[in-house]
């Protein structure tokens, strides 16, 4: 009876996400998020959605902080530092993007992030980390379901971030592989119980994502895809982050100056260093980190916490043949 139970599933998720129209990327008119907040500064990232030239302007607190002008050159991204702040408080923040030609405003929602404790400051924390979201072809699946422990039903999506969300952690670690460059996301992928085991069902992925990035375009097009999904543009508005690049914002197991022979997804001869720098000023342009800030950091939060973040890939030599 399982069995049969197993294939009618199977069957039903196929047709049913077989014939379903492609959703949209996002449905967001501006995307934002907070990161790399110290003592006294914070960072706000923002995307204003309707990919025309803008001023964007940035208020905290219900008062105007900053405008920054926005068009195709980031791909009508921007990143906002906040400095002077007050340690280990909590500030609200909106972004409005006015359309520079037609005149048009769209507003994001509200956001909010926490300051760092003060250094000499003996003050309880809260954080959650994260990594490899969306690897090898699982991306957001309308029909996923789960119940967690605190008995919620949650369904679509990228569901972890909803569960992490209701958790209030004070700021989050992207640790790397936040995005899968190297990897497409197919409308169905087949899935088992194991490496080689028995076929279970076939994952839904809508949208769908049927490139492997190369170009500067194919790489903010993963991010796309990621912060497109309601759960995590729900998180990101509420915890602020610190992001890491690892090897899948790239390509898999990649180091400096590495050629690909062409086995795989690319072109023999593929240079990576060049996949790095289009990876690389993606990862700048859609993450609340300065342009050309040094990925290897630190951060300190109160007495007893100080985090280190290392640089995982840009200083590695050639992998060995283990």
């Amino acid at each position: 009876m399982a069995t049969v139970y197993v294939l009618i599933s199977a069957l039903v998720n196929f047709f049913i996400g077989g014939l379903a129209e492609e959703l949209p990327i996002s449905t967001t008119d501006v995307f934002i998020q907070s990161g790399e907040i110290s003592e006294f500064a914070a960072n706000v990232m923002a995307r204003c959605n309707d990919d025309v030239s803008s001023a964007a302007k940035l208020f905290v607190n219900d008062e105007f902080a900053q405008e920054l002008a926005i068009n195709s050159s980031t791909d009508y991204t921007a990143t906002f530092k906040l400095e002077d702040l007050e340690s280990n408080s909590i500030y609200r923040y909106m972004v409005e993007c006015k359309d520079a030609n037609a005149g048009v405003s769209t507003t994001s929602v509200e956001g909010m992030f926490r300051t760092a404790p003060a250094a000499d400051d003996t003050v309880a924390l809260s954080f959650v980390w994260a990594a490899d979201l969306a690897g090898q072809g699982y991306g957001r699946n309308p029909y996923f379901e789960l119940t967690t422990v605190a008995g919620k039903t949650v369904q679509g999506g990228y569901i972890v971030f909803d569960t992490m969300e209701a958790l209030e952690p004070d700021f989050a670690l992207f640790q790397g592989d936040m995005i899968y460059a190297d990897d497409a996301i197919p409308a169905m992928k087949p899935y088992t119980n194991g490496s080689g085991g028995a076929w279970l069902g076939n994952w839904t992925n809508n949208p769908s994502k049927d490139f492997v990035a190369v170009t500067l375009e194919e790489f903010r097009a993963n991010w796309k895809y990621n912060f497109g999904d309601d759960k995590m543009q729900s998180f990101l508005t509420k915890v602020p982050v610190f992001a890491q690049m690892d090897d899948h914002e790239v390509a898999n197991n990649w180091w400096p100056g590495e050629i690909l022979d062409g086995s795989g997804f690319y072109e023999n001869g593929t240079s990576v260093d060049d996949l790095y720098a289009n990876s690389l000023r993606a990862f700048y342009e859609f993450n609340p980190i300065e342009d050309g800030s040094l990925l290897y950091r630190n951060q300190r939060f109160g007495k007893h916490l100080e985090i280190f973040f290392p640089d995982y890939r840009s200083y590695r030599g050639p992998n060995s043949d283990n």
